[in-house]
């Protein structure tokens, strides 16, 4: 009679089975220098130090989370101790005893440490006493991890060393903020700078993991991926990762992943952009409740208006990424709207965004946010407004005709005798503000009637306008037009008597 009931031994080997997935930022691993993504300043720098023979005893690896640093350390001490070259490589074999317990990260000559669990001069002291042993291969090699996190104190533990190092120890600093490393430590390493890797280079690299894998990944959630990454591959990786647990029948599509990365659908912005150009606050409500429902978070959602809203003014300016997810969707938003309008936008979401991190009632703020954003009107630059001002009194007011012109030309005027030049005397302090409006109104009266709402100052023969809250938007408009600023400059060099 056969039991149904596993037995203890098909429980452990389960166990065992599930403990032994490895996850795709271990398993992908680079090994070589040639698998590094984004890196090849740095890549091709250390193949040609160690084909020159030029090592370094001390290096600072510097630059964004997972962008490859600690990596590429470990496979410059690959490089260094291969045992299939009698000399040092830029090309490990990844067989040999020694690359394989580099690998595993069990190699006597390889000591990896987090400067931030091993920070005390006492730390620093052991590992000042490590060095002295010989290494079985070549060189040791000591990777300090996050080495902005030790002490004044075990930096300067470490000065001696670095400054009289043994000829068969390496030190490889890695850390993602150099400016909090000792300058006496820095000029005594190789800075080398890590960058931000590219989105189309991490797109491309998961799209190959994920059929390596057996999944099929879309060009749509690669790029979701790549975009909410911000140029990390470990970061990358990880989301792949969560979404092959996540994906029905091995398929990953751009819904998925925006649904379970946090990321706004393209399709809610469109319907809530479409919503504040036709002043419907309805929409908005309606859509951001089935966003919420849905799963969604308030301040997930206020970052994705954010995010969106940012690329629409970069359609907007022309400086879009050719590659970026919804480009032609952030092409006709940025129609509808001004450069201002989507300034504006931002900013307000962007405060909003702020005071949401600080109150216990978020979806009460970010619903009073859309419904001003569907109630606020279009900027008009003040340049066009006084222009359109202008235009209607010209147009209100009678002309002479060409007849009348004429005979007032031919007609000779009788000439004034010549008046004796006045003094000009100075006004008061007070009358400035009112002579300066009163001048500016013989030309603009628009622009007058703004800066009657204005406060006029005279400190040190240099004109100050406060504006009131209410006209900020004016105010910012006024100092990026340079008509205007010149018109205004044309005034106050006028002989108005100060």
């Amino acid at each position: 009679m056969s039991c149904c009931k596993p037995s203890r031994y098909s429980l452990i080997s389960s166990w065992r089975c599930a403990m032994s997935y490895l996850v795709l930022a271990r398993k992908w691993r680079p090994k070589t220098f040639d698998e590094v993504i984004g890196q090849d300043h740095i890549t091709n720098m250390l193949r040609r130090a160690i084909e020159q023979g030029r090592i370094g005893h001390a290096y600072l690896f510097t630059g964004p989370r997972g962008v490859g640093k600690t990596t590429t350390a470990r496979i410059f001490a690959k490089a260094l101790n291969c045992e299939s070259y009698d000399k040092p490589t830029p090309t490990p074999c990844n067989k040999c005893p020694s690359c394989i317990e580099i690998n595993e990260g069990r190699s006597p000559d390889v000591l990896e440490i987090d400067g931030a669990s091993n920070r005390s001069v006492e730390d620093a002291r052991e590992l000042r006493n490590h060095r002295v042993y010989a290494p079985n291969g070549r060189y040791k090699v000591i990777i300090i991890d996050e080495v902005h996190m030790l002490t004044t104190e075990a930096f300067n533990t470490l000065l001696k060393t670095l400054e009289e190092p043994p000829a068969n120890v390496v030190f490889i600093f890695a850390t993602t903020e150099p400016h909090k490393v000792l300058p006496t430590i820095k000029s005594r390493c190789q800075q080398l700078d890590f960058k931000r890797v590219p989105a189309a280079l991490i797109a491309e690299h998961i799209k190959k993991i994920a059929d390596a894998e057996g999944y099929l990944l879309s060009k749509e959630a690669a790029e979701l991926i790549t975009m909410r990454a911000d140029g990390s591959v470990r970061d990358a990786l990880s989301m792949l990762d969560q979404l092959m647990a996540f994906a029905p029948e091995g398929k990953i599509t751009q819904d998925d992943a925006a649904y379970l990365l946090g990321i706004m659908p393209a399709k809610s912005f469109s319907k809530i952009a479409g919503a504040i150009g036709s002043k419907n606050p309805s929409v908005m409500i309606n859509e951001l409740s089935a966003l919420l429902d849905a799963g969604f978070d308030t301040l997930q959602i206020a970052k994705g208006l954010v995010e969106h809203f940012r690329n629409a003014l970069l359609a907007k300016s022309g400086a879009l990424p050719k590659d970026l997810p919804n480009r032609e969707l952030y092409q006709q938003i940025a129609k509808k709207f001004s450069s201002y309008d989507l300034l504006r936008f931002l900013r307000i979401i962007t405060d909003t965004f702020s005071r949401m991190n600080r109150t216990d009632i978020p979806r009460f703020i970010l619903e009073q946010t859309l419904v001003y954003l569907a109630m606020i009107d279009e900027v008009v630059e003040i340049k066009k407004l006084i222009e359109s001002y202008e235009e209607k009194a010209a147009a209100a007011s009678p002309e002479k005709t060409t007849t009348e012109a004429k005979a007032e030309k031919a007609t000779p005027q009788p000439q004034k005798p010549p008046e004796k030049p006045t003094e000009v005397t100075k006004e008061k302090p007070n009358n400035i503000p009112e002579r300066i409006v009163e001048t500016v109104a013989l030309h603009r009266k628009t622009l007058a009637a703004l800066l009657r709402k204005t406060k006029i100052s005279l400190q040190q023969r240099t004109l100050f306008f406060e504006f009131p809250s209410t006209l900020e938007t004016i105010r910012e408009e006024m100092v990026v037009n340079a008509d205007t600023m010149d018109f205004l400059r044309k005034i106050a060099n006028s002989p108005l008597g100060f």
